[in-house]
C-alpha cells in the first residue's frame, strides 16, 4: 500500500512540475532587429510574443539595455544604455490565453543631436507570476529580442590594444600564458580576430589563431588569455607577436612583448660555467700573486 502511495506521491509531482514549467512557456520573434536612423527620426518595431503555455498568462514588456563582459559575454540590464529611453513599448503588460500570441509595438525615436554611435537594446517579455504581489520584485521567464540601433553619421573604426604580455618574461618553462586586452574605442560594433606567433632570431617558430570573442560592442572591453606551448629547446629572447585584424574593412594592429626562456638545464650549464669561470680567475690571481711574492 505504502508502495503505490508513494509512487502516486512522486508522479503528481512529477505531473505538477511540468504543468508548472509549461504555464509558464512562451516564446518571441524575433530574436534580433537591425535600425539604422537619423539624429531626430523615428521608428515603429515589433516583437511578438506567444504564450506557448497550458493557461492563460500575464506579460511585462520592457525594454533593457546591453553590454559586453570582458569575455565577449552579453549582460542584459536596466539603466545600463542612455538610449534605453529611445525605445517605449505601447504596452507594458499583455494578457494573452494558452497559445494566442500577440505584436507589441515599441516606437524608437532619435533624439535630435544624437552623435553616431551603435546602441545595443534589449525588447523583453517577462511572464509576470499568479502570486505576484503589489510592491514585491519577482521574477518570473525572461526573453528578449535584440535591437541594434545605428544613429546615422561617419562610421569610425578605433581599437586600442591596452595590455599584451606573456605572465612570465623571464621563464624556464614553454608553459607560456599569453594576455591580451584590447577596447572599442569607436562608435561602431566591430568584429574581431586575431593571430599569435612566436619567433627566435627573426625566425617564426610557432603560430596560431587566436579566437578574440566575434563582434566588439562600442565601448567594450575585452580580455583573452592563451596558453601556448611553442616547440622550444634553445635558451635566449624570443618575441611573442599579437595581430589584431577589427573592422569591416580589416585593419589591422601588431604588438609585440618579449620572453626570455632559460630552460633548467641552461641554468646548470650557466652555472658550471660560472664556477669555472671562477675557478680560473681565482688561479690567474694566485700565480700572479705567487710570481710577486
Amino acid at each position: 500500500m505504502w508502495r503505490k502511495f508513494w509512487f502516486f506521491f512522486f508522479l503528481f509531482l512529477i505531473v505538477a512540475s511540468l504543468h508548472v514549467g509549461r504555464s509558464q512557456a512562451f516564446s518571441i520573434l524575433p530574436t534580433k532587429y537591425l535600425v539604422t536612423l537619423g539624429p531626430g527620426q523615428s521608428q515603429a518595431v515589433y516583437l511578438t510574443v506567444k504564450n506557448e503555455g497550458r493557461v492563460g498568462q500575464d506579460f511585462r514588456i520592457f525594454v533593457g539595455g546591453i553590454k559586453q563582459n570582458e569575455q565577449g559575454g552579453i549582460i542584459f540590464g536596466i539603466g545600463t544604455e542612455e538610449a534605453e529611453q529611445w525605445a517605449k513599448p505601447e504596452k507594458d503588460i499583455i494578457s494573452l490565453k494558452s497559445g494566442a500570441e500577440e505584436n507589441v509595438k515599441f516606437l524608437v525615436s532619435v533624439p535630435s543631436g544624437a552623435p553616431p554611435l551603435s546602441h545595443f537594446l534589449g525588447l523583453a517579455a517577462e511572464a509576470i507570476p499568479e502570486d505576484s504581489q503589489s510592491g514585491v520584485n519577482q521574477i518570473g521567464g525572461r526573453l528578449f529580442s535584440i535591437l541594434s540601433l545605428q544613429v546615422a553619421g561617419r562610421a569610425e573604426e578605433v581599437v586600442k590594444i591596452e595590455d599584451f604580455k606573456c605572465d612570465d618574461i623571464f621563464t624556464w618553462d614553454n608553459d607560456w600564458k599569453i594576455n591580451l586586452e584590447v577596447s572599442n574605442k569607436g562608435n561602431i560594433d566591430i568584429p574581431l580576430g586575431s593571430r599569435l606567433s612566436v619567433s627566435y632570431l627573426n625566425k617564426e617558430i610557432f603560430e596560431e589563431t587566436w579566437l578574440a570573442g566575434g563582434q566588439l560592442l562600442v565601448g567594450a572591453h575585452r580580455r583573452l588569455e592563451k596558453n601556448i606551448r611553442p616547440d622550444i629547446l634553445w635558451p635566449g629572447r624570443y618575441q611573442a607577436r599579437a595581430q589584431v585584424v577589427y573592422g569591416r574593412t580589416q585593419q589591422t594592429i601588431t604588438v609585440l612583448a618579449p620572453v626570455w626562456y632559460f630552460p633548467k638545464w641552461s641554468i646548470a650549464i650557466l652555472g658550471i660555467l660560472l664556477c669555472v669561470g671562477l675557478s680560473l680567475v681565482y688561479r690567474l690571481y694566485r700565480r700572479h700573486y705567487d710570481y710577486r711574492g
